[in-house]
């Protein structure tokens, strides 16, 4: 919290606000890579663009892939993200942040691993695995579930978001406008345990503070 203000109106439990960096005006720019075992690739790239004294955009990409974690090949990343911003500041009373960003993601989503059996005894074991292996997602022989052999599962997903803030300060109080648009479209399949599951969501939200 506090909710309504500004942000999180309606929100049960307050809400998290993720800022990104505004365009600066500078022509600044960084590029990370990262590279790691499971054939794990990580690059982000950002840039600052000066038009001019009152006009700046900034651009951010940023790639993620790697093999899954998982013994099946589930939990893996193949994720990708694009941001596209603009700031726009023609007198210093008045501000306009404009903002449209897509993500997609098409790895394989992570699999439910159980704990809590000994395998040997079939009787409660807090720290048990069914496998040696906690990162073993498979069940076979007596564990085997009844609706088929876990695996890997596509978890395709796509959102688009656009928005912005204006800002005008009168001197005693400022004005502040801030619009979104967000469209989500997922298709996450995974397994729980023994049992195939399906979790599809599909999200078009429009908010709007004064």
């Amino acid at each position: 919290g506090p909710q309504g203000t500004l942000y999180g109106r309606s929100a049960i439990g307050g809400t998290i606000n993720l800022t990104p960096t505004r365009p600066g005006f500078d022509n600044e720019g960084s590029t990370l890579l990262e590279l790691g075992n499971y054939s794990a690739l990580h690059a982000t790239i950002t840039q600052n663009i000066r038009a001019s004294d009152n006009l700046a955009f900034r651009l951010a990409a940023d790639y993620i892939r790697n093999d899954g974690f998982m013994e099946t090949g589930a939990d893996a990343k193949n994720d990708v993200g694009v941001r596209l911003s603009t700031l726009y500041a023609p007198s210093e009373q008045l501000s306009i942040y404009l903002w449209a960003q897509h993500a997609e993601k098409h790895g394989y989503a992570a699999n439910l691993v159980n704990k809590g059996t000994n395998p040997a005894t079939g009787e409660y074991c807090e720290n048990c695995f069914l496998n040696s292996d906690p990162w073993d997602d498979t069940r076979r022989g007596a564990v085997a579930g009844p609706f088929g052999e876990p695996k890997r599962e596509k978890a395709d997903y796509e959102t688009s978001t656009i928005g912005g803030q204006i800002d005008y300060d009168f001197g005693a109080a400022t004005l502040t406008y801030i619009p979104s648009y967000l469209y989500l479209d997922t298709v996450p399949t995974y397994w729980l345990s023994a049992i195939q599951a399906i979790n599809t969501a599909h999200y078009n939200q429009l908010t709007q503070e004064l």
